[in-house]
């Protein structure tokens, strides 16, 4: 009788100090969609003595962190342009004189 009441005790023990929610991950999606705002918000505090915003390279390993503890995966990286790219603008303008 004694035995059962403490593998009993033992069970419910451990169940409980588990969690009910221990190991349960969400969608990539909703964790990116989480992580997300949740990364706005620390890219807007200021860090360090000089009141400065944190660096990208912070927020976006941040980012990456959070999101692999709430859904277990990582989030798919930004594509890399390869190669030359040309931006801007050029205006042409012709004179005519008759």
């Amino acid at each position: 009788m004694r035995l059962v009441l403490s593998s009993l005790l033992l069970a419910l023990a451990v169940s409980v100090s588990g969690g009910a929610g221990a190991g349960v991950k969400i969608p990539l999606s909703a964790a990116i969609a989480q992580c997300g705002l949740a990364s706005g918000t620390y890219s807007d505090t200021i860090r360090g003595n000089g009141a400065e915003p944190p660096e990208q390279e912070l927020v976006d390993r941040r980012f990456r962190s959070c999101v692999y503890a709430k859904s277990g995966s990582y989030p798919p990286k930004k594509p890399t342009k390869k190669g030359l790219s040309i931006s801007g603008s050029a205006h042409i303008g012709l004179v005519y004189e008759f």
